[in-house]
């Protein structure tokens, strides 16, 4: 009995720490870089259709 225990023991700090952590940690990266991306491409459409929209506001006054 107290050898299966000790095999697991030594077992789960090895597998959970080295397989399940850092495919996470790789998919939270990939994450937020596509969500950085994303929101700089926003930010550039933001920023060029608020020159647009000042520059018509400027025409017109």
């Amino acid at each position: 009995m107290e050898q299966p225990l000790s095999g697991l023991e030594a077992r789960k700090p090895n597998i959970p720490m080295n397989m399940l952590i850092p495919p996470p940690m790789k998919l939270m990266k990939s994450r937020v870089a596509s969500l950085t991306r994303r929101s700089s491409f926003l930010a550039l459409l933001l920023s060029h259709y608020i020159v647009k929209t000042a520059k018509t506001l400027m025409k017109t006054r």
